[in-house]
């Protein structure tokens, strides 16, 4: 009953966001088993026309922490990882809530109802986890209830000192900054992934899902990011800015989206004035 009713909501959730045809994809790969589930439907329907943006990819930019409602990696998978890749699609429609994670509702239990890390789904996952596989660096109870307490330091750290970049934490703290250094190929890229939806929204991707809960928790003003993907109608909005001559040579559409964290670095200061 319980496969039959996780079926049904996914078949839903897949007529939703995808539409009839995926839905017939999805119900064929579930009757036929897990093999043929693996094909990368969803990756071939709504990632089209691969490119590479203008902006670089060690470009870090602040953004309100609560603005990041959703995430792309539970749907469309970690294709979307690679920094600077720009992507045309419905890859961005394919979200889910960023609340509803596992790890991320976890730390909402804990810190605003107060239960304890042994009553939340990441502790019970873990620890099922653990039995089989050792995970960062965890193979007892015990040692998985002292990295959990490693997230309570964490959220008390950044609540005394306020939010600190990679950057700012290898330089006060260099070993312990490489050593949790567990998302990017340099510490100090080790920001908050997210990617770039078509009208400009910011979806969570890849890398720092406890930070940005806890800032979300804290209720911050902002927090550093790192760009990876950006819809390929976001992108144009970037290159028309690039390639205007003035102010009223510019859309409707991008003269609205001149705030944009995004874009500070390619709008003229006379612009912005």
């Amino acid at each position: 009953m319980r496969n039959f009713v996780y079926s049904l909501r996914r078949a839903i959730e897949i007529w939703s966001t995808f539409g009839f045809i995926e839905l017939c994809r999805y119900a064929t790969a579930h009757f036929l088993g897990s093999r043929y589930r693996q094909v990368p439907i969803i990756k071939w329907l709504y990632l089209r026309n691969k490119r590479y943006s203008d902006a670089s990819v060690s470009k870090i930019i602040n953004i309100d922490p609560n603005c990041v409602e959703y995430e792309t990696l539970t749907k469309v998978g970690h294709t979307l990882n690679e920094p600077g890749s720009v992507y045309a699609g419905r890859w961005d429609k394919a979200r889910s809530e960023f609340h509803q994670r596992y790890k991320v509702h976890s730390l909402r239990r804990y810190f605003q109802d107060n239960v304890s890390w042994t009553e939340t789904e990441y502790y019970t996952r873990k620890r099922s986890s653990i039995s089989k596989n050792e995970w960062r660096g965890c193979a007892t109870e015990e040692e998985l209830l002292q990295f959990l307490e490693r997230i309570d330091n964490l959220y008390d750290r950044i609540k005394s000192d306020g939010y600190k970049t990679q950057k700012e934490l290898l330089e006060q703290s260099p070993e312990e900054t490489k050593k949790l250094n567990n998302d990017a190929p340099s510490p100090e890229l080790n920001e908050i992934g997210v990617n770039i939806g078509r009208n400009g929204e910011f979806l969570w991707q890849y890398g720092g899902q406890h930070r940005l809960c806890i800032a979300q928790l804290l209720d911050l003003d902002k927090v550093p990011v790192r760009v990876l993907t950006r819809h390929e109608q976001w992108q144009a909005i970037r290159d028309e800015i690039k390639l205007a001559k003035s102010y009223s040579a510019l859309t409707r559409r991008s003269k609205s989206k001149l705030h944009h964290p995004d874009l500070r670095d390619i709008i003229p200061e006379e612009w912005s004035q």
